[in-house]
């Protein structure tokens, strides 16, 4: 029976509970770390909330970010700071990613890395 292999897909699709599995904290974070990096190498965050949203397909992640970049008051330049971030990350054919990093500081200013990564 070398069809049955065949079969299983199918109904595995089917019943969508083959969904690849999401990302762990530890790789949300790994890739968040890159993210923020590629402006200030000192950069990093700490996960401090999130969850998974309805259906499934998409998470919020909320996060701590440490050194992260920001406009300089009066918007010449940047500087690093800390500010508390979030993401989604989102599952879209079969795999699981986010497009940008949103980093709020205490004073209201925000930030928005455009970057994307699929894990």
């Amino acid at each position: 029976m070398k069809l049955a292999p065949i079969y299983l897909i199918g109904l595995c699709v089917l019943l969508a509970g083959c969904s690849p599995k999401p990302p762990t904290p530890a790789q949300i974070t790994a890739a968040l770390n890159a993210s923020v990096q590629k402006e200030n190498p000192e950069a990093s965050v700490s996960i401090n909330g999130g969850g998974m949203g309805t259906g499934g397909k998409y998470m919020n992640v909320r996060f701590a970010c440490s050194k992260c970049m920001r406009r300089a008051p009066g918007g010449e330049g940047k500087i690093p700071a800390d500010g508390n971030g979030s993401t989604v990350i989102g599952l879209d054919a079969g795999k699981w990613h986010y497009d940008f990093v949103q980093v709020d500081y205490e004073d209201g200013e925000r930030s928005i890395l455009d970057e994307k990564h699929t894990f």
